[in-house]
C-alpha cells in the first residue's frame, strides 16, 4: 500500500512497546521469572517507559526475592527508603548462581610460590586485581591475580609483584589497604605501610608495645588492636599515634569500622561499640560461652564467629548492639573469617571448610568448600573473588570461570 500521501504506518517497535505496557503486571512478573535480574534491568527495562517504571519499583524486586527465597530477608528490618532492593536481588542471584546453581561458574586455583609456612593473613587489594598474603616465615607476597593461570604452573612466578621478608621481624597477622598502600600488622609489635606503587617500599611504620592482631584503615585515621588489650588510633599519613585506649580486658582479636563507629571483639568474650565522634564506648556485649574471633558487617547486621564454631547475629543500628539469633556449631572448630553482604554470608574455620550461605535470617547453606587443607586461617572476598589463607602454606582462590560466562 502506498502511504506517501497518507499518515505513516506506526513504527513496529512502538506498537510492541504499547502492547507490553498494556499487559497486567502479574503477567509481566511471570515473564520476568524466566529471565535473570541483570537482563531484566539492563535490557527489558529499556524497552519502554512503562516497563521502566514498573521494573524500577521496589515492589517488583521484593516480590521476586520473596518468591525465590521465602526466608526473612534482610535478616534485620531495614529502612525501606534506604535499601536498594534491585541491587540486592542482582547480588543474591549472582551469588546463588556462582556458588550453587552453576557447577562450572567458579574455578579454584592455588598459590604457594614463595610461601614456606602457614598463611595467617590474606587481603584483596584494588577490588580483586591484587592479592596479598602474609605468612609465619615473615614473608609478604603480593601477586596480580589476572596473571595467575590455573592451567599454567609457571604463572605462579610470573604473577609476583612483591616477595619480601624484610617488612617485619615477626608473623604477619593482619592486612588492610588504602588505595595502593598495603598496611600490615605483625607480632613484631609494628604496623608497616608499603607503597605498592613504588615497588613495595616501606613508607612509614607505627611501633607499639605488643603484637598487632587486627586493623581497620581509613585515609585520615586508622586503628589497630593489640595483644596487650589496647586499641590504638593512628594517622596513616604520618604514622603518629593519636590515642591509646584499653576498654577490653583481653587481647583485641578483631575489628570493623564505619564512619561513626568502631566495633571490636576480644578474648575477654566482649564485643564493644566505640563512638568515634564522641570518643567513648557506647555499648558492650559479652558472649556467654566463648569469645569472638571474626566479624562481618553489612548495614545494621553484625555477624560474629566465635572460638567454638558458633555464629551470632546482632543488630547494631544507631550504635546499639542487640542480640538477634545464634547459629550453634556452624563449624566444627573456631570460625576464622566472616564476610557478609547483600548477596551472601561466607564463613571459614580451622575445621578446614568454608561455608557459603544465604544472607537471610535462616542463613540456609548454599555450598561448602573443602580445599583439602587442615585449617583455613583467614578469608577475604571482593568482587566475586574469594581468597583463603591456609595453615599448609598456600592460598586457595575461587574466582569466576571465564569459560562459563
Amino acid at each position: 500500500m502506498d502511504n506517501s500521501k497518507g499518515a505513516p504506518e506506526a513504527d513496529v517497535t512502538d506498537l510492541y512497546c504499547d502492547f507490553l505496557d498494556d499487559f497486567p503486571s502479574e503477567i509481566l512478573f511471570h515473564i520476568c521469572s524466566f529471565l535473570d535480574a541483570k537482563t531484566i534491568w539492563r535490557t527489558l527495562s529499556r524497552v519502554s517507559q512503562g516497563l521502566h517504571d514498573l521494573l524500577s519499583s521496589d515492589r517488583f524486586w521484593k516480590i521476586r526475592i520473596s518468591k525465590r527465597w521465602p526466608q526473612k530477608y534482610p535478616a534485620i528490618p531495614v529502612n525501606q527508603r534506604e535499601f536498594d532492593w534491585k541491587s540486592a536481588c542482582e547480588a543474591r542471584e549472582e551469588q546463588s548462581r556462582l556458588w550453587g546453581s552453576d557447577a562450572e561458574a567458579m574455578e579454584n586455583v592455588i598459590y604457594r610460590e614463595g610461601i614456606f609456612a602457614p598463611v595467617d593473613s590474606v587481603h584483596l587489594m584494588k577490588g580483586n586485581d591484587m592479592l596479598a598474603a602474609g605468612s609465619r616465615d615473615r614473608y609478604i607476597n603480593v601477586i596480580r591475580l589476572s596473571d595467575l593461570k590455573a592451567d599454567d604452573p609457571s604463572s605462579e612466578k610470573n604473577c609476583s609483584l612483591l616477595s619480601s621478608d624484610k617488612t617485619h621481624k615477626g608473623w604477619i597477622w593482619c592486612m588492610k589497604s588504602i588505595d595502593n598502600t598495603l598496611v600490615t600488622g605483625s607480632w613484631d609489635s609494628s604496623v608497616a605501610m608499603t607503597d605498592m606503587g613504588a615497588g613495595g617500599a616501606v613508607m612509614r611504620r607505627v611501633k607499639c608495645k605488643s603484637a598487632v592482631l587486627c586493623l581497620h584503615c581509613d585515609h585520615d585515621v586508622s586503628f589497630m588492636g593489640t595483644y596487650n588489650k589496647s586499641v590504638i588510633q593512628f594517622d596513616p599519613r604520618t604514622a603518629e599515634t593519636i590515642s591509646n585506649k584499653s576498654y577490653h580486658s583481653g587481647p583485641v582479636l578483631s575489628m570493623i569500622g564505619s564512619e561513626n563507629y568502631l566495633i571490636t571483639g576480644s578474648e575477654d568474650s566482649t564485643i564493644v561499640i566505640f563512638d568515634r565522634r564522641a570518643d567513648e564506648v557506647l555499648h558492650k556485649y559479652k558472649l556467654p560461652a566463648s569469645y569472638p574471633v571474626a566479624m562481618g558487617i553489612d548495614r545494621e547486621e553484625l555477624w560474629v564467629g566465635d572460638h567454638e564454631g558458633n555464629l551470632h547475629l546482632f543488630d547494631v543500628s544507631d550504635g546499639h548492639i542487640e542480640y538477634v539469633q545464634d547459629y550453634p556449631e556452624l563449624h566444627g572448630k573456631s570460625i576464622t573469617g566472616v564476610v557478609h553482604s547483600t548477596g551472601a554470608l561466607i564463613t571459614s574455620s580451622t575445621d578446614g571448610s568454608i561455608q557459603v550461605r544465604h544472607p537471610s535470617l535462616q542463613a540456609n547453606l548454599i555450598t561448602t568448600l573443602t580445599p583439602h587443607v587442615n585449617e583455613i586461617t583467614r578469608i577475604d572476598f571482593q568482587d566475586n573473588v574469594l581468597a583463603a589463607g591456609c595453615a599448609q602454606g598456600l592460598v586457595s582462590i575461587w574466582r569466576p570461570n571465564q569459560r562459563s560466562n
